[in-house]
């Protein structure tokens, strides 16, 4: 959700129904971090800011390892421009030079939210031993989006879900399915 102009009296009604809200305070979340996941930071846009403004918060986040929300309100060339307008252009000129690292992911709030629930979700669970198993258990939460996942890594041993291994990838990594809200590891 979007709190309307950022008002926090829509938390109590966001968090029965959405995985998260967006406020309009300044800020970046971090993995794992306490941010308030209905209120959450953004850069919000000012009439006429340039790819290069936006490739400077682009360079900011990526540096500290972050992830940043923007916020425009107004995207010109448009007959209904309403608040601070950017030209569409520096938009999607930002939105490349993100890609263009390879290693800055662009994507929804509810795409990145999800993910950032999911790390917590795992971090916090706590494992249960069934002979030289290992099970973690989590539920998601209200709003939580179907068919998302989580990169996970380990020193060693088999992941499973549902009982089926969960296949590691070349990229040093296995990807873990949240909907399963279990991952047992075997020695």
């Amino acid at each position: 959700m979007a709190a309307p102009f950022g008002d926090p009296g829509y938390d109590p009604s966001a968090a029965s129904r959405f995985l998260v809200n967006r406020g309009v305070g300044s800020g970046m979340i971090a993995p794992n971090d306490n941010t308030d996941a209905f209120n959450l930071p953004c850069y919000m846009a000012s009439s006429g800011d340039t790819a290069g403004r936006f490739d400077g918060q682009t360079d900011s986040a990526r540096t500290s390892g972050k992830w940043l929300i923007f916020l425009i309100h107004t995207l010109t060339r448009t007959d209904a421009s309403w608040y601070a307008p950017v030209a569409v252009t520096d938009v999607t000129a930002a939105m490349s030079y993100g890609m263009a690292f390879g290693d800055v992911w662009m994507g929804t709030v509810a795409d990145v939210a999800a993910y950032w629930v999911g790390q917590k979700l795992l971090k916090v669970a706590t494992p249960v031993a069934s002979g030289t198993d290992r099970t973690w258990t989590w539920q998601l939460p209200v709003g939580f989006p179907p068919g998302k996942y989580l990169r996970v890594q380990v020193d060693g041993g088999t992941l499973s879900q549902g009982g089926t291994p969960v296949e590691w990838d070349v990229h040093g990594y296995y990807e873990i399915a949240l909907d399963a809200k279990s991952l047992t590891l075997s020695p």
